[in-house]
């Protein structure tokens, strides 16, 4: 009733192929950003290639670091995200108020990302919540800013 070895052993195979897939494309990709784009030069005399492979090496050398902080978080599927809720926050946000043809100012941008700091200080130093509340909660709290703000602007202009 159990699942054979052989099929095991596949199903591990293939998570691990996954696995160095996601990752030889995310260092690919920060390898190509920082040579090409940053002009990264190792060397007048090497070549692109050889330049890309140790910028890459670089960058799974820099990658490990956070990787050994995350072994301490806990799940990583709830970790990952937690984070990913907050850039939630600002994309929610912006959205919304370009399609509803809001007054645009700095707002736009500070609000979201006040938000995030306050959700943050709240759900690790005050409140225990799920990770799934901070999407809302957040989008909420920028709205109030950014209301606050437009009502203060609107308050200055007709003085």
């Amino acid at each position: 009733y159990g699942m054979p070895d052989y099929l095991r052993g596949f199903i591990v195979a293939g998570a691990l192929a996954a696995a160095m897939s996601s990752l030889s494309s995310s260092l690919n990709a920060l390898a190509s950003a920082t040579v090409g784009d940053f002009n990264v030069k190792l060397g007048s005399k090497r070549s692109a290639v050889t330049q890309s492979r140790l910028v890459s090496l670089l960058w799974g050398l820099i990658l490990i670091i956070p990787a050994l902080a995350a072994s301490e978080w806990g799940n990583v599927l709830e970790v990952g995200l937690g984070i990913a809720a907050y850039a939630y926050i600002f994309l929610i946000f912006v959205f919304i108020v370009s399609i509803q043809n809001l007054p645009k100012s700095l707002w736009i941008w500070l609000s979201p990302l006040m938000a995030m700091i306050i959700v943050w200080v709240l759900t690790q130093q005050v409140l225990s919540l799920h990770w799934l509340w901070r999407i809302p909660i957040g989008t909420v709290i920028a709205f109030c800013i950014y209301a606050i703000a437009v009502l203060f602007s609107r308050k200055d202009s007709t003085a």
